[in-house]
């Protein structure tokens, strides 16, 4: 099971690499100190040789996770992993005591920064394409879930208090939460599957009705799903007090308006975007699979940008598609999987749609051809826009004065 999988890798990473407890010198301090300066600034902290309150860099975290989800998902493993590459040869972080040296407030708080640093260490690495595919799964988990989640969190802490080695507490963590996480996305997979797309459907429906009518299905599936998953615990959760913070979430603003145009090898797609080339190139995120893609801007001027399609025209080559900086313009350029095929719609419901809506004479060998006419000259009425109808609307009319039906004898 996914689940699983991130479990086994924790409780292994957890108890190999806090056997020795070690402090680190201080040329290592500070080489350390200088990656979670670039990591914190990230999140808009200022940090010189105390650790911000863990608890409010996680909420901020999380609120960033709960107003733009997967869009922000690449930023935050971005930094996860540029902090995981700076501290990589230190190996006096090997344990939660150099955290304790840059203050951050108690032993509970300074082991909740090392396990921030496992876990996003798995989640942005191996387990990155498993976090992406279960995002809103783990999502309905932490919103459905929560009180069980803490009490998971409660008994850990009360163990440390009581004495209790770290390794085994984190164990239980895990594999308490391991079994929530599992039952919510892994059991019964199928009504996890349908609530991650009415979820999705749900962040981009804008009618008042429409809004109303996913709430309710999601609702009554949240519902379902609690059955089956529900978990026996005590009437126990922890308190803690977050703190607030007066730093704003950075806006995230989806792309819909771009141009594109193709090549015998290169489909290419550009997004107006003033100042994009004064941009560093690290804070440009993007992805690339084998019909689907997504880039996201981080902070340009401001505010955040992303744009994601799935299931293009055809297949790209991912390691030979790229994204660059012109004045004022982002170009995203994707390798033609086959070259010299002509894609003429960017995905393929556009292409779908086109076809339909193409007007078809009637294929039977013994149709009347006046009746076939007709029947085209209907379709592109239905689906022509209001000058189009008003030019069929005017062309029948004179047709109808002059010969009484002719051609276009009939009814719009």
């Amino acid at each position: 099971m996914k689940v699983e999988v991130l479990a086994s890798v924790l409780i292994i990473g957890f108890c190999s690499l806090t056997v020795e407890a070690q402090t680190c010198d201080p040329n290592s301090l500070y080489e350390i100190e200088k990656c979670y300066t670039t990591y914190l600034a990230g999140y808009n902290y200022t940090f010189s040789d105390t650790l911000p309150y863990y608890w409010d860099f996680h909420n901020r975290r999380l609120s960033m996770l709960e107003q733009q989800g997967t869009h922000i998902q690449p930023y935050i493993c971005l930094l996860a992993n540029k902090l995981s590459q700076c501290v990589r040869p230190y190996r006096c972080l090997s344990n939660s005591d150099p955290y304790m040296q840059m203050n951050a407030g108690n032993d509970t708080l300074a082991l909740d920064w090392y396990t921030d640093l496992l876990v996003s260490e798995y989640e942005c690495g191996p387990g990155y394409n498993v976090l992406m595919q279960d995002y809103y799964c783990m999502a309905y988990a932490r919103q459905f879930h929560d009180a069980a989640l803490n009490y998971c969190e409660a008994v850990m802490m009360w163990n440390i208090s009581q004495g209790d080695d770290r390794c085994k507490a984190e164990q239980y963590l895990m594999t308490c939460q391991f079994n929530i996480y599992m039952n919510a996305c892994d059991f019964n997979a199928g009504i996890s599957a349908d609530l991650e797309e009415l979820l999705k459907l749900r962040s981009q429906a804008n009618r008042a009705n429409v809004q109303t009518f996913l709430d309710d299905k999601i609702q009554q599936l949240a519902a379902e799903q609690a059955k089956l998953t529900s978990v026996e615990q005590k009437p126990v959760t922890p308190q803690v007090t977050l703190s607030t913070s007066n730093t704003a979430v950075l806006p995230t603003i989806k792309l819909t308006n771009y141009a594109w145009d193709e090549s015998d090898k290169f489909v290419k797609i550009y997004l107006t975007l003033p100042k994009i080339e004064t941009l560093p190139a690290d804070q440009i995120i993007h992805n690339f699979g084998g019909n689907n893609f997504d880039v996201f801007v981080n902070n340009l001027e401001g505010k955040n940008y992303s744009i994601e399609m799935k299931s293009l025209r055809d297949e790209i080559v991912p390691e030979s598609s790229s994204v660059k900086q012109k004045t004022g313009d982002l170009l995203i350029m994707m390798k033609k999987k086959t070259e010299g095929k002509k894609w003429e719609c960017l995905t393929k419901t556009e292409y779908i749609e086109k076809e339909k809506r193409k007007p078809k004479l009637d294929d039977k060998a013994d149709a009347d051809p006046q009746a076939s006419l007709m029947t085209m000259m209907k379709q592109l009425y239905d689906d022509g826009d209001d000058e189009m109808k008003r030019q069929i609307r005017k062309t029948w009319h004179e047709s109808q004065k002059k010969g009484g039906g002719g051609m276009l004898g009939g009814e719009f």
